[in-house]
């Protein structure tokens, strides 16, 4: 399989913008459900009525995810990517492929796990992974040729190329 062009700085920036609009939207949500918390009557209307509680709860989780997601903006805003990589590191792109030729490519960064990014209209998708979640694991410390097991449902596929 050809190894693409791929700039991984601006697939880096790519993923931090996408991350900050995330933590707009996380953060718009969690002023309304605060709002909701503080402006419910004292006193519940009826033995139903648990909305103050509930906006409590949401804006409590809310506040987890948002700064979880501006944790992750800071780590991979302070990334400096690796040149050219031998083996499976934060920082690496990596392009695993089956016999038959099919291919996927992950980008291996310390936040962000589980987004997608095209790095071009002809170009295929980028998954972003963590080195905690279990694609990261299997691709942190391989070199190219390595098998590895990357997804639930396939069989083992081969590294092809790494940036």
């Amino acid at each position: 399989m050809s190894r693409p062009t791929i700039d991984k700085g601006i697939l880096l920036q790519g993923i931090v913008a996408l991350l900050e609009e995330e933590v707009a939207d996380i953060r718009i949500g969690f002023e309304e459900a605060r709002r909701t918390s503080i402006e419910s009557p004292g006193r519940m209307q009826s033995r139903y009525d648990t909305m103050g509680v509930e906006a409590a709860w949401v804006a409590d989780g809310l506040a987890k995810n948002l700064k979880s997601k501006i944790e992750s903006l800071a780590r991979l805003r302070q990334l400096r990517l690796p040149p050219a990589p031998l083996k499976g590191c934060v920082g690496a792109v990596v392009g695993v492929g089956t016999p038959e030729g099919s291919e996927s490519i992950y980008f291996i960064l310390p936040g962000g796990g589980g987004q997608t990014v095209q790095p071009s209209e002809k170009g295929a998708p980028v998954v972003i992974v963590t080195p905690g979640s279990p694609a990261g694991k299997a691709l942190i410390g391989k070199e190219v040729g390595d098998e590895v097991i990357v997804g639930a449902d396939s069989g083992p596929k081969s590294i092809s190329w790494m940036l």
